[in-house]
């Protein structure tokens, strides 16, 4: 019975048994698979790792590539900043140097323009100076020929007829041929005078003529120096380590009241001239003051009306400009101003009685006989104000030089009084005009004025 359990446990035992043999092949095989597994996902990772360091890797190379590149074109566009600031550096300099040359040159070229306006100005005055003086040589010479033609002349026919006188106090008893001859001897004493008579006419003609040109050459040659005397004023007192001239001292001063009061005069009208002055004026709507002289046609009445009707201040400059009459006494001067007084108070049918006067040469010229202090107590007397000018824009030269010696002495003045001509012949005066004008109508704090009797004189006297 035992045995049979055993045998029977025996059966049992014998499929446990092979269960286990299987199932520890199973779990040998299992952990060959397991470690087969283990291995492959070993190699897994390790290929892994290894395609991740060489990915790395090229990341690492690609960035440093990518910094390279990056740090190239850095250095690359510091260098094209770099060149291009360079560039834009020499093209400035260059630029600057041009501009340096340019402006060089054309300081150079003003200079020289300068230059050579100062020479033709100076040349003018030297040609105006030498042919003043040539013209009031050959007048003198002409003067003297004619007195000493006039002095022969007077002694020839004294000498004839002392003779006559001679012989008609002797009361001799002549023949009929003696009667002939002296009677032959009278009528040539007759024609001697009548032919002294004619060359008197003559002569006086050209002597008036003669007389005329010298006395305007003489105020030509009396404006020359007033304005030559400032220039030398000017060059003697130059502005380092002396005192300043009247002239400089003037130019440094400013109006009390900020303006610069600026008087535009003309003399010697009225002629065609002054017909187109008054057409400038009239455009810029500007007043001026007229230094007359007596003239009595028709067309030279209607200007001294039109004159007065635009506004303008009518003033006396003598009657007919002869300096000789005029200047020879008191007297010759006093009739020939009342003359002119009495002639404007007429034509203006009593709208001017002329209280504005300017000796013609000025109240400082030389060519008087009269004393001219004395005849500025009779203009005083008279209630007549005489005026000279401070800026004188030159006579019988060209425009644009006049229009230069106004601008360059006008500022000198807190009341400047510019002295210009309209007489038949100075078409210059008509050309400057209008750019005199808009130089003074540009100057800040500057008014155009005429002369009033309330204008504070100027006079060379006082200056």
């Amino acid at each position: 019975m035992g045995n049979k359990a055993a045998v029977r446990r025996g059966q049992k035992n014998r499929p446990a048994g092979k269960a286990q043999a299987d199932s520890a092949r199973e779990a040998q095989t299992g952990q060959r698979q397991q470690e087969t597994d283990a291995e492959r996902r070993a190699r897994e990772v390790a290929e892994a790792r290894k395609r991740l360091m060489s990915e790395q890797q090229e990341a690492d190379a690609r960035k440093r590539r990518e910094a390279e590149e990056e740090e190239r074109l850095k250095r690359a566009e510091e260098e094209e900043r770099r060149k291009r600031a360079e560039e834009e550096e020499r093209i400035r300099l260059e630029e600057e140097e041009e501009r340096r040359l340019q402006e060089e040159e054309e300081e150079r070229l003003r200079l020289e323009e300068e230059e050579a306006r100062l020479r033709a100005e100076e040349e003018e005055r030297e040609y105006r100076r030498r042919q003043a003086e040539e013209r009031r040589r050959k007048q003198e010479e002409e003067r003297r020929r004619i007195e000493e033609e006039e002095e022969r002349i007077e002694a020839e026919v004294e000498r004839r007829l002392y003779r006559l006188r001679e012989q008609e106090a002797a009361k001799v008893v002549v023949s009929p041929k003696a009667v002939r001859a002296r009677r032959g001897t009278v009528l040539a004493a007759i024609a001697a005078v009548l032919l002294l008579g004619v060359l008197s006419v003559i002569l006086g003609i050209r002597y008036d003529k003669v007389r005329k040109e010298r006395d305007a050459a003489m105020e030509d040659l009396a404006r020359y120096r007033s304005l030559v005397s400032s220039e030398v004023q000017e060059e003697e007192n130059p502005e380092a380590g002396t005192a300043p001239s009247p002239e400089q001292e003037t130019a440094r001063v400013v109006p009390k009241d900020g303006i610069r009061r600026v008087y535009l005069t003309f003399d010697d009208g009225p002629t065609a001239v002054t017909g187109e002055v008054l057409d400038i004026l009239k455009t810029y709507d500007v007043k001026a003051t007229f230094f007359v002289l007596g003239r009595e046609d028709e067309a030279s009445k209607a200007l001294y009306n039109r004159i007065v009707d635009e506004g303008h201040t009518l003033a006396m400059h003598s009657f007919d400009h002869d300096f000789t009459r005029l200047y020879a006494s008191l007297d010759s001067f006093s009739a020939d101003t009342l003359r002119l007084r009495n002639f404007l108070y007429e034509v203006t049918d009593g709208r001017v009685w002329a209280k504005i006067y300017r000796f013609p040469g000025g109240s400082s010229t030389t060519t008087a006989r009269a004393e001219i202090p004395e005849l500025i107590d009779w203009l005083g007397r008279e209630n007549i104000t005489y005026f000279d000018w401070n800026v004188y824009g030159g006579d019988d030269i060209a425009p644009e030089v006049i229009v230069s010696n106004v601008k360059a002495n006008v500022e000198k003045y807190e009341n400047a009084v510019i002295l210009m001509h309209d007489g038949a012949d100075k078409d210059e005066t008509v050309e400057a005009l209008p750019e005199i004008i808009e130089y003074l109508q540009g100057l800040e704090g500057t008014k155009l004025l005429p002369i009033t009797e309330e204008t504070a004189p100027v006079q060379h006297g006082n200056m």
